[in-house]
This record gives C-alpha cells, sequence and structure tokens, in this order.
C-alpha cells in the first residue's frame, strides 16, 4: 500500500487549489483507488495514464516518485518533470515544479529567482501554498530584494486561508520574533491551527512549548503526545525528545524507577543515536545510566 507520506504529498486538496481546474477523470479514480488498496495493478494504470498526459495523475507519480513507496523509486528529477508536465492544469503540480526550481530538486542550481515568478504565478491562480512560499522568499531576500513586511503578509493570507505549511510558517516567525515582535502566544494560536490539520512541524515546535512551559503551563504529557505525531509523520528527530520524556517518566517519584517508562526511554534512545550518532555526548550519559540501573535490577 502506498504510505500516507506519499498520499499527502500527492493528494492535496485546498479550496483554493484550482480555479476553472478540470475534474479528475474516472480512469484516474479508478487508478488511485487501486493504488491505495494495494492493488498491483493500481501502480502501471497510473504510469499509463501520466505518460497519456492525464494531469493528476502525473502529479501523484510525481509525489510517490519524489519520496518512494508503493512499488516507486526515488527520482527527483522525474517528479520535478512531470510536476512540469502538469502545471498548467494543475496548480498543486505548479506549485511543487516552483519547489523544484527553488531548491534544485531537478538537479539543476538552486533558482530563487525564478521561483519567485513561478510561485507568484501559482498563487495568482489562487494557490494559498505558493503565497507564503514566496513570501518566505521575500522575508529571506532570495532570488531577489528583501521585503520582510510583504513577504510575512502573503504568509499571513495564505495561513489566514488555511494552508497548514503557512500556519507554521506564521507560528515560526512569531515564536523566533525576527521580523514580528516576539510573541508565543500568537505563534502557540497558529501552530494550534496547523496542529489541527496534521502539520507535522507544528506538532515538534508546539511539543516544544509546552515541555518548555514557553508561554503557557508546562505540560510534558502534551508535549510527548504532540512529539508521537510528529515522530510518525516523518520527523524522526522527535525520538531525542520522546526519549528525555520518557527519561522524566521513568524518575518521577524519587526513590522509585518506573520500570515501563524506564524501558520506553531506552529504547528511545538507542534509535535517537543510531540515527544520528552525533548526539552521543548529550544523550549517552542518560542512556547509560539507564542501562546500568536496568542491569541491577535483573
Amino acid at each position: 500500500m502506498i504510505p500516507a507520506l506519499v498520499l499527502a504529498a500527492g493528494l492535496l486538496v485546498s479550496s483554493a487549489a484550482g480555479v476553472d481546474e478540470p475534474t479528475a477523470s474516472p480512469a484516474y479514480g479508478e487508478a488511485k483507488a487501486r493504488l491505495v488498496a494495494g492493488d498491483p495493478a493500481g501502480k502501471p494504470a497510473l504510469e499509463a495514464l501520466a505518460a497519456a498526459g492525464d494531469p493528476d495523475a502525473q502529479t501523484l507519480v510525481a509525489s510517490a516518485s519524489f519520496v518512494g513507496g508503493g512499488g516507486f523509486s526515488i527520482d527527483k528529477a522525474r517528479s520535478c518533470a512531470l510536476w512540469e508536465q502538469a502545471s498548467k492544469a494543475r496548480a498543486l503540480a505548479a506549485h511543487l515544479h516552483a519547489e523544484c526550481v527553488e531548491r534544485g530538486y531537478d538537479g539543476r542550481p538552486r533558482d530563487p529567482t525564478a521561483a519567485r515568478g513561478l510561485y507568484k504565478a501559482v498563487a495568482d491562480r489562487g494557490f494559498s501554498k505558493s503565497k507564503c512560499a514566496l513570501g518566505n522568499l521575500l522575508i529571506l531576500g532570495q532570488g531577489g530584494p528583501a521585503d520582510p513586511e510583504r513577504g510575512l503578509a502573503l504568509c499571513r493570507e495564505a495561513a489566514q486561508a488555511g494552508d497548514a505549511d503557512a500556519q507554521t510558517d506564521v507560528g515560526d516567525y512569531y515564536l523566533r520574533g525576527k521580523i514580528v515582535p516576539r510573541d508565543v502566544g500568537e505563534a502557540r494560536t497558529w501552530y494550534e491551527k496547523a496542529v489541527a490539520q496534521g502539520q507535522k512541524n507544528a506538532h515538534m515546535t508546539l511539543g516544544q512549548i509546552y515541555w518548555n512551559g514557553d508561554g503557557v503551563p508546562k505540560d510534558n504529557a502534551r508535549a510527548a503526545a504532540l512529539w508521537h505525531v510528529a515522530y510518525a509523520k516523518g520527523r524522526l528527530d522527535a525520538d531525542q525528545f520522546l526519549a528525555d520524556e520518557a527519561f522524566v517518566r521513568a524518575n518521577a517519584v524519587k526513590g522509585q524507577i518506573n520500570v515501563a517508562a524506564m524501558d520506553e526511554a531506552i529504547d528511545w534512545y538507542q534509535k535517537a543515536l543510531a540515527r544520528d550518532p552525533s548526539l552521543s555526548e548529550k544523550l549517552r550519559p542518560r542512556l547509560d545510566l539507564l542501562l546500568k540501573i536496568k542491569a541491577a535490577r535483573s
């Protein structure tokens, strides 16, 4: 079955995505349903439709090829080419093609200048996500003159229209306080909106806000719940935070060890160190302590 990550990338539905866009073909709907159900016939059916110029099939095949899974091998250059082919018919594809140009996913040098124009063209078609993508380039001064005020305004427009990535970006700007005064309450409002839509980065950062008690009462359980979702959605670096949260629970009662929490912490610390050995100096002392305690209890 095709992974959820691929579906999230390839089947994005936005109320702003498609002024006068044609509806998907019945053949595409049938092929997509087969792919999602794990039917081996789904992939070749979609590939055939993509080759024939079906924009929805091109967009989905490109998304699957970008991240892999469902029988698709990772081929980012192919993804970019297919998104470009579908860009006239599908605003989502046009946006993703602009990302390819901005970030060099197609194998060519990054070109934020060209990306500005591409994002603007898609935003003009009513696709909110492209507004904030352009806004971020303006804020950072990439591909042309910096215009933080206009950039933030574009991101706010996209966020207010319901785009979860834009909501996360707006939250980030308020949390960091670099182009607007720092306002954790305002940041949290936007993160909560993005979390409601499953945005993984918002889950990650909101978890840190609750863990640190930054503008809210400290709430380790809420932080852990958010980090679990972030991890499941692909933020594998949440493992180190989940390890620390379990470590705290394991030692919550002085003189007593919560064995289940201890085992959970050990598992998360081992995962984190396997993923990123550079974390050893930070995480290894706690892991070694827990392993020592576990051995003494055996």
